[in-house]
């Protein structure tokens, strides 16, 4: 599509979400209009102070859309505001040789088999219990159901696999992608599982488990037929868990990387629901001049943009990249899982501080992306209740495989029965260069089985 036409088709589109009159001004920004790359491409303006109110706590009344905002507004302590030129990449063998130093500085070892007998005989034992049927309707007690196939397939691997297991000095240069998962052994012989492919890596202590948050636990049935209740054996402080994440993120040589979530936290091994640990899940996030690290990737765009679009939709000009993250579960055993997903490489700074917009043209900015796709629909009272000024991803036209890493505005909100349902915030992401929207979105999805 020609770009002319493409951005016809993205007003057009802007303008059926509304569905009102035009009105006397520009609804939103139109960020076809070159006023990112004129700011990126400007001259670097003196080191300078922001300023922002540190607390809104007002209410408006849009059309017959009710905005509450409650919220600090967070900021830098920092007088310059970067932007740079990144590009995704790959994960190679050298970032598996860093994981692992990262980790611990002594010889590690992969096992040559892929598989253990004393492994699979828990795959046997999980295959025997079955999937879950869901929950007997007089008895209340969950229903399982054997998976017999399965128990035939792992049978006959139990048969095949080395009585002994044998464990060679890992060689990085030799690892391919994608690697399944793999046992490694540490220089103090601690049994670790890595697993690798192009846009992520990990280094587990358990083969099989997930993460499960207090939020989520908070909910009940976590596992089938747990009441709700919170995590009662974290017994190392929220401090210690992050000074051990810090060392990692040095250690990995992420300089920029800086904590953005800490979230209480359980390590639940499948089928048979054991509880692994407790502690602290931490994620890390690129934080360019000291801005305030914030973790956006799983916050899905707020539900009163009423327009619909996909990774290739009209509404954005290129598939949306995702925010890189490293994240760790900690407890007082220590570190017993790290991940690191959606790698960039810095092409250059782009410019070494640029002129952000006053917060007032970013708040009318905000108010108008409101109006324009909420109005008149009467839905529930959007509250605002974190205001951040962060670095997000802003990808512009003709940029080819390259894009900004740009000083952006994080506007979390939700609704009062989100609020009762623990149901996480949404965010609203706007250039704080050019009061642009930053599309992000990514339905929320439960974090995946770890690896």
């Amino acid at each position: 599509m020609k770009k002319q036409a493409l951005i016809a088709l993205i007003l057009s589109l802007i303008l059926l979400c509304a569905c009102v009159p035009t009105p006397d001004e520009e609804a939103v920004v139109n960020r076809a209009d070159g006023a990112l790359e004129k700011a990126v491409r400007g001259k670097p303006v003196d080191p300078y102070t922001y300023e922002a109110p540190t607390r809104l706590d007002n209410t408006e009344l849009i059309r017959e859309q009710e905005v509450r905002f409650e919220a600090d507004v967070e900021l830098p302590d920092a007088q310059q505001y970067p932007v740079t030129t990144i590009k995704q990449r790959t994960f190679a063998a050298n970032d598996i040789a860093a994981l692992l130093k990262a980790v611990s500085q002594g010889d590690w070892t992969i096992r040559e088999n892929e598989l253990s007998r004393e492994e699979l005989a828990v795959d046997l034992k999980n295959a025997a219990k079955g999937a879950y049927m869901g929950d007997d309707e007089e008895t209340g007690e969950p229903i399982w159901e054997p998976m017999e196939d399965e128990m035939r397939r792992i049978q006959k691997l139990i048969e095949e696999a080395p009585v002994e297991d044998t464990f060679v000095r890992i060689e990085p240069k030799k690892l391919t992608f994608p690697i399944k998962m793999r046992a490694v052994r540490d220089g103090d012989g601690t049994v670790w599982y890595l697993f690798g492919k192009s846009g992520m890596i990990s280094l587990s202590r358990f083969r099989d488990g997930n993460i499960q948050y207090e939020d989520w636990v908070l909910l009940g049935d976590a596992t089938p037929g747990e009441p709700a209740h919170t995590l009662e054996n974290i017994r190392i402080s929220e401090a210690d868990a992050i000074a051990k994440g810090d060392a990692v993120i040095a250690a990995l040589g992420l300089t920029d990387f800086k904590v953005a979530d800490v979230q209480k936290a359980r390590y639940i091994q499948s089928y048979s629901y054991t509880n692994l640990g407790e502690g602290f899940f931490l994620t890390y996030v690129p934080a360019l001049g000291g801005a305030v690290p914030c973790y956006y990737r799983e916050s899905p765009d707020p539900e009163f943009l009423t327009w619909e679009y996909t990774k290739d939709s009209a509404l954005t000009y290129a598939p949306l990249w995702d925010q890189e993250y490293v994240q760790m579960f900690i407890t007082d055993e220590g570190l017993l899982h790290l991940g690191w997903d959606s790698p960039k490489e810095t092409v250059l700074v782009a410019n070494e501080n640029v002129q952000l917009l006053p917060f007032e043209e970013i708040q009318k900015n905000v108010m108008k992306i409101i109006e324009y796709c909420t109005a008149g629909s009467k839905n529930a009272p959007i509250l605002v209740k974190r205001i951040v000024l962060t670095t997000a991803i802003a990808q512009i036209p003709d940029q080819g495989d390259e894009a900004f890493l740009v000083p952006a505005w994080a506007f979390f909100v939700t609704n009062e029965q989100n609020e009762r349902d623990h149901i996480p915030q949404e965010v609203l992401l706007v250039n704080a260069l050019d009061g642009t929207m930053i599309y992000q979105s990514k339905l929320l999805d439960d974090l995946p089985d770890l690896p």
